[in-house]
């Protein structure tokens, strides 16, 4: 027969491992709503117009002066965003993985597209840590992507029997 502390233990176990689990799943689920509201804003008619407006504008090389007087308001609306995103990141509230899957060439295209805007406007203002949490995001979002680039399988051009199969790596 068991002793009536040992069942009590074993079923507080077994609750908390259940709360664990569902902890867990909660959170998984949380994190891809959240995402996906984040995924929202991207195609907010704002977010789209302040983006076009910021594609232009590196098309045109403006410089900084040029933004501040005809589109800083849109390169605020997106820088903003993706400093968000990176603050996120940072404080690991969200996957970087989940980000790279949905956000990832999105993140690198602002901030290349961007970052002669940020770096005159931090000696502009004086604020050497202006978007850095931007930076950080791309710069972790780089590397991931990097190194998924660096693995990925493709058939090669040369060989017959590893097209074949599919083996070949890119390094």
């Amino acid at each position: 027969m068991v002793p009536i502390d040992a069942t009590i233990s074993i079923s507080v176990i077994i609750s908390a491992i259940g709360l664990v689990w569902s902890l867990i799943n909660w959170k998984k689920n949380n994190d891809r709503e959240f995402i996906y509201k984040l995924q929202s804003v991207m195609i907010d008619k704002e977010y789209r117009n302040a983006w076009a407006a910021v594609r232009k504008s590196h098309e045109r090389k403006d410089t900084y002066v040029d933004i501040v007087r005809g589109c800083e308001y849109e390169y605020e609306v997106v820088l903003g965003f993706f400093d968000s995103l990176g603050t996120l990141l940072k404080k690991n509230f969200v996957d970087s993985q989940m980000l790279t899957d949905i956000f990832g060439k999105s993140i690198i295209r602002a901030w290349e597209r961007s970052k002669s805007y940020v770096d005159s406007a931090r000696i502009e203002v004086k604020d050497p840590e202006l978007y850095d949490d931007f930076e950080y995001l791309y710069t972790e979002i780089h590397k991931r992507l990097q190194t998924r680039a660096r693995t990925t399988i493709r058939p090669s051009s040369h060989s017959k029997d590893s097209a074949k199969l599919g083996i070949h790596l890119i390094i």
